[in-house]
């Protein structure tokens, strides 16, 4: 694959579907799915999968990154997250509308909006429509730190 920001640029969606590159969603996550099924409909050519259905190398690779944001996979490489990884997914799209969508949040002057907006959503995702308390991330409690009479 060249090495080329997949929603930058002149660079046209594939024909039909990718056979390399896939975006890894959260399955357990009842947001994630609806959106990806709403998503589904502007027919992209990238392949969306649950990462819980992914090998359990690429799995174990990404785990965090997973817990936290859709990846846009290049067999078992991460080349984008949240949502330039969403962006890449649309302009995939043969439709126009969704081409655009995706350049405009690609865009220089929008990217630390939509970034920003992705992580707002990415963090509450278990409160908006279609949400479970199954979609909220959790982190693992930080290690105590020893107190001084240790």
């Amino acid at each position: 694959m060249p090495n080329h920001d997949p929603c930058a640029g002149p660079a046209k969606p594939p024909a039909r579907r990718s056979t390399t590159l896939t975006l890894a969603y959260d399955g357990d996550c009842g947001f994630c799915q609806t959106v990806l099924d709403r998503l589904a409909t502007a027919r992209p050519a990238i392949a969306a999968v649950p990462w819980q259905s992914l090998p359990p190398s690429t799995v174990s690779t990404h785990l965090e990154r997973f817990q936290d944001e859709v990846l846009l996979l290049d067999g078992d490489t991460a080349v984008a997250g949240g949502a330039p990884a969403l962006a890449a997914y649309l302009h995939s799209s043969p439709l126009t509308g969704y081409r655009l969508l995706a350049r405009l949040v690609s865009a220089p002057p929008v990217r630390p909006a939509a970034a920003a907006v992705y992580r707002w959503v990415a963090r509450h995702r278990h409160s908006l429509p279609g949400g479970t308390p199954a979609c909220a991330v959790r982190r693992p409690p930080a290690a105590a730190s020893p107190g001084p009479d240790s």
